[in-house]
């Protein structure tokens, strides 16, 4: 859990680069990006109460 709180910011900012690079447009791209930073956050917050 500790590691995933480490590294899931620069997943994101690697997920908008990859997805820019290959010509998804920004807005599409921070979408997606916001869509599974809320995932990682529901994840560890279930996480959190099991």
């Amino acid at each position: 859990m500790e590691l995933l709180g480490f590294i899931y910011l620069p997943a994101l900012v690697l997920g908008v680069i990859v997805m820019a690079s290959i010509g998804i447009k920004p807005l599409v791209a921070f979408g997606l990006v916001g869509l599974l930073f809320v995932g990682l956050f529901v994840y560890v917050i279930a996480g959190r109460y099991r």
